[in-house]
């Protein structure tokens, strides 16, 4: 798999944008471009932040999903190390409720719930159906969060 010349992450093959840091990346030939995607990608795990640092990360990357007309913001956490879920996510999850609380957000779907199965989605599938397409749908991934903004 290529990798993103800027900031490192591993991108899939077809991507002209990083879905980490957003820049650009240059494709060699003539390949088709896809509809650009709803969700703005953001992993706060990496570099291994303290919790105070991934929360002033995390209100930057909203604010910045606002900026650029995103409706759905992915929140790459990670789970933990220990087997119980780890700091980071507790604290960006309790964040981000309380956010919800503010009215700043309009919905957070955990990891773990981001399933067909779960009815409370139908209304956000319905209305940002390219969510079937993401990585984690169906996956319960629990290192993962959805916002709505």
């Amino acid at each position: 798999m290529p990798v993103c010349p800027t900031c490192g992450n591993t991108v899939e093959a077809h991507t002209t944008v990083c879905p980490f840091c957003e820049r650009r990346i240059r494709q060699r030939g003539g390949r088709k471009r896809r509809p650009a995607s709803p969700v703005h990608v953001v992993n706060l795990e990496a570099g291994m932040p303290s919790s105070q640092e991934a929360l002033v990360r995390l209100r930057n990357a909203l604010n910045t999903a606002r900026q650029r007309g995103k409706k759905v913001v992915k929140i790459i956490h990670g789970y933990g190390s220990h087997g119980v879920g780890g700091t980071l996510r507790h604290v960006v999850r309790r964040e981000l409720n309380a956010q919800v609380r503010r009215g700043v957000v309009r919905v957070v779907i955990r990891g773990e719930d981001f399933h067909a199965a779960n009815p409370s989605l139908d209304m956000v599938l319905a209305m940002y159906p390219a969510l079937r397409n993401d990585p984690d749908f169906n996956h319960r991934n629990e290192g993962v969060t959805l916002v709505v903004l």
